[in-house]
C-alpha cells in the first residue's frame, strides 16, 4: 500500500512546526526562564572560573556557538537546578541594556568576606537558554568567597574621639568601636556620611587602644586599630600657633606658668632669629612647665629649630609630643640644649620623629643642677650626629635620676647612644629597633667609668654598627659587664667586644632581619616571626 506523498509532507511539516515553536522561546528577563527540557536549547559554557576580590569578582567563561549573551546569578543562598531563584539572588546580564557578551566579565557591588553561590547560562533573543552551569569547585560547594574588605582609608584619633575616612559611596550602616572583642560604641551611619566618606565617633578614653570597624548589616567592610591621644593636661594655658606666629613671642605673652604650645597638623614652623637664621626657642623664666604639642591629623606638624632651652631655675615638665623635629643637618642643633643652674623634674618626648640634628638632649655648663627623669617613648630618631641621644659629658655637678628609651626606632646615630658623667642613676632601653648606630670601637652606653649606674637593654633588635664596613670590627656594650639584656638579640653582621656583649646573636644579617634597613625610606618590618615580639612595636607585622 502506498501512502500519499502530500499527506506525509503535511504531517512532517506540522511536527516540525511544533518542535520549532519550543525552540523559538526567548531567554527572557529575570525569574522568567523557560524550563522546558527539550533538547534544542543552547549549550552552556563548558569552562567557568571566578577570581574574587574584595567587592567584585571576575568571571571567565568559554563562549558558546549561537549564544548572543550570558546571564549570571549569584546568591548567598544555595543554588541548584530545582531552585528557580532565591530571596537574595543578584543577576548580571539579564537586562537588555547590560548584556554580558564578552569574557572575562566583572561582577561589582559585592560584599567582602561573603560566600556566594554561582551559576551562568547561555542565552539568545530568539531561542531557548541553556541549562545552568555551576562552578566546578566541589570543595567550595559550587561557590566563591570574596576577600576581606578594607574600605577604611585613615583614622585620626583625638583624646576622646576618632575621625574615620573611608571610600566614599561604599554602603555601610553602622560604625563600631571594639576593645578586647567587646563592642563599646555603636552608632548608625547616615547617608551624608556615606557620600562624604567620613565620620566621627565620640565617647572614647584618652591613651587607649581600640579597633574601629564599619559594617553593612552584619558584614564587616573594614577595620583598623588606633590609639587615642593623651588629653591636654589640666590647668594649662593652651596657645595655638598660627601661620606667621613667633613662638618666642607667644611664650613671652603667656598668662600662666604652665602652657601647651599647639602646632596644627601639617604646619611647617621654623624658629628664626633676627637674622632669619634657624634659632633656639627660649622658654621665659616665668614659665615652669611647657608642652610642645602637635595636633592630631593626617600629617604631623614639623618644627625646624636649633633646639629649646629654658630660663627658669625650677621646671616641672618639658615635653615634646607628636611632632616632626629637625634642624636640617646632623652638624648642629638639639631638641633640648640646657645650661645653668636648675631643677627639672621630667624631660619627655613621645610620638615624635626626629631627624637631621646633632643630638637629642644635651646638658652643658651645668652648675649644681638636677634632672629627675628623661623619658623617650614611641619615637623614631634618624640621622643623629655626634652628641647622640643623651649627652651630659663632663657635667659632674649634674645629678641624674632615670633615663628611659622605649618602643622606639634608632636609625643612624653617629655617636654613642648615651654619654654621661653621673654616678648612681639608671638607663633603661626596652623594645627598641637599632640599626646603623654607634661607630665601631665605641661603646653603646658611655658611662665615663662612673659607679652605681644600672643599665638595661631588653627586648630589642640590634643591627649593624654605624657606617658598617667590616663585620670583624666590634662595639663595646658599656664599661659595665653586668647589663640586663633579657630578650635582646643582635644580627650576624654585628659583633660586641668580647665580654661586653648585650643580648644573643642570631643567624640573620640586618638585611635578612628587616624588610629594608636604610637611612631614608627605611622599613624595619621584622621578616622572621621568631622575633615578632622584639624591637619597636610599630614594625611588628600584623597577624
Amino acid at each position: 500500500m502506498k501512502l500519499n506523498k502530500s499527506i506525509i509532507s503535511k504531517a512532517l511539516f506540522g511536527a516540525m512546526m511544533l518542535l520549532g515553536g519550543a525552540s523559538f522561546t526567548a531567554c527572557t528577563e529575570t525569574n522568567d526562564w523557560d524550563v522546558d527540557p527539550a533538547y534544542d536549547r543552547l549549550f552552556h559554557s563548558s569552562k567557568v572560573s571566578v577570581s574574587p576580590g574584595e567587592d567584585q569578582a571576575e568571571v571567565t567563561f568559554k563562549k558558546m556557538p549561537d549564544a548572543e549573551f550570558y546571564v549570571i546569578e549569584i546568591s548567598t543562598d544555595t543554588l541548584f537546578d530545582e531552585v528557580e531563584t532565591t530571596e537574595h539572588s543578584i543577576y548580571f546580564g539579564d537586562k537588555e541594556d547590560a548584556r554580558i557578551t564578552t569574557s572575562p566579565y566583572t561582577m561589582t557591588g559585592l560584599e567582602g568576606s561573603t560566600k556566594y553561590y554561582f551559576r551562568i547560562k547561555s542565552c539568545a533573543t530568539n531561542g531557548k537558554g541553556s541549562t545552568w552551569k555551576y562552578l566546578d569547585d566541589t570543595e567550595s560547594n559550587y561557590s566563591f568567597t570574596t576577600k576581606s574588605e578594607q574600605i577604611i582609608l585613615d583614622v585620626v584619633p583625638g583624646s576622646k574621639t576618632v575621625k574615620v575616612s573611608f571610600k566614599a559611596g561604599k554602603q555601610i550602616t553602622e560604625a563600631q568601636i571594639v576593645k578586647d572583642d567587646e563592642v563599646l560604641v555603636s552608632q548608625p551611619v547616615t547617608a551624608d556620611e556615606v557620600a562624604a566618606g567620613e565620620l566621627t565617633i565620640s565617647g572614647l578614653n584618652a591613651k587607649t587602644s581600640y579597633t574601629v570597624q564599619l559594617l553593612n548589616g552584619e558584614n564587616v567592610r573594614g577595620k583598623m586599630k588606633f590609639t587615642t591621644t593623651e588629653p591636654f593636661p589640666d590647668g594649662y594655658e593652651v596657645i595655638n600657633v598660627a601661620a606667621g606666629d613667633d613662638v618666642k613671642d607667644l611664650l613671652a605673652n603667656a598668662t600662666s606658668d604652665k602652657v601647651v604650645v599647639v602646632f596644627p597638623q601639617g604646619m611647617e614652623y621654623t624658629a628664626l632669629n633676627e637674622e632669619a637664621q634657624t634659632s633656639t626657642i627660649k622658654v621665659p623664666e616665668n614659665i615652669k612647665s611647657v608642652y610642645f604639642w602637635g595636633a592630631a591629623g593626617e600629617s604631623k606638624a614639623t618644627v625646624k629649630f636649633k633646639g629649646v632651652s629654658f630660663e627658669s631655675s625650677s621646671m616641672d615638665v618639658v615635653r615634646f609630643y607628636n611632632l616632626n623635629l629637625q634642624y636640617g643637618a646632623n652638624s648642629d642643633g638639639y631638641v633640648l640644649n640646657q645650661s645653668g643652674t636648675f631643677t627639672l623634674n621630667s624631660l619627655e618626648m613621645e610620638k615624635c620623629d626626629v631627624k637631621d640634628i646633632r643630638g637629642i638632649f644635651r646638658f652643658q655648663s651645668i652648675v649644681n643642677s638636677t634632672v629627675n627623669a628623661i623619658k623617650i617613648n614611641d619615637c623614631v630618631l634618624t640621622n643623629i650626629g655626634t652628641y647622640g641621644i643623651v649627652n651630659t659629658k663632663d657635667q659632674k655637678s649634674l645629678t641624674l635620676g632615670t633615663v628611659s628609651i622605649t618602643n622606639s626606632t634608632l636609625n643612624t646615630i653617629n655617636s654613642v647612644l648615651t654619654n654621661t658623667s653621673q654616678a648612681n642613676f639608671s638607663i633603661t632601653l626596652d623594645h627598641c629597633t637599632i640599626w646603623n648606630c654607634v661607630p665601631a670601637t665605641k661603646p653603646y652606653f658611655d658611662l665615663q667609668k662612673q659607679t652605681g649606674v644600672t643599665v638595661a637593654c631588653t627586648n630589642s633588635l640590634i643591627g649593624a654598627y654605624y657606617d658598617f664596613k667590616d663585620a670583624a670590627q666590634t662595639v663595646k656594650g658599656s664599661s659595665l659587664k653586668d647589663i640586663d639584656a633579657s630578650g635582646t638579640v643582635y644580627t650576624s653582621d654585628f659583633n660586641w667586644n668580647s665580654g661586653y656583649e648585650i643580648g644573643s646573636q642570631i643567624s640573620e644579617t640586618s638585611a635578612q632581619l628587616w624588610a629594608n634597613p636604610a637611612k631614608t625610606g627605611a622599613d624595619f618590618t621584622v621578616q622572621n616571626s621568631s622575633y615578632k615580639n622584639l624591637g619597636d612595636p610599630r614594625w611588628i607585622p600584623a597577624e
